[in-house]
């Protein structure tokens, strides 16, 4: 009966141990209301993130304040991804929401947990 007992405790230690070290990522889609609010909300957040993935032409002839611009295209957008600090939360957009759902893929699998997703992109800003 002890050694049950024992075989229990140390299945349910790992159990937890397991989980504890897989992060959970969170995206929530956002329109372009609530965006606007929570840029609001967290503009003096240095934790919060405004990601741009479209390319730099589409950057430069407008973007939301402050966001910075990852192109997707780029041949090194995973490896720039990657070098994100994961304990930030980003928002991210592109110009209909379709460039940004795949950025979202990518930067779920560098282990970038917290995400918002301007599911309407920059074309309805």
């Amino acid at each position: 009966m002890i050694n049950f007992k024992k075989l229990v405790l140390a299945i349910s230690l790992l159990a937890l141990i397991a989980c504890k070290e897989k992060a959970v990522n969170t995206v929530t889609d956002l329109s372009i209301a609530e965006t606007k609010t929570l840029i609001s909300e967290q503009k003096t957040n240095a934790d919060f993130v405004i990601l741009d993935v479209r390319t730099d032409d589409e950057y430069r002839a407008g973007h939301i304040e402050g966001a910075l611009n990852i192109d997707i295209y780029q041949s090194n957008f995973e490896e720039l991804i990657s070098k994100l600090d994961n304990t930030k939360t980003y928002l991210v957009y592109c110009r209909s929401g379709n460039r940004s759902r795949q950025a979202i893929s990518v930067m779920t699998s560098a282990g970038i947990a917290k995400i918002y997703h301007m599911k309407d992109g920059f074309s309805r800003w």
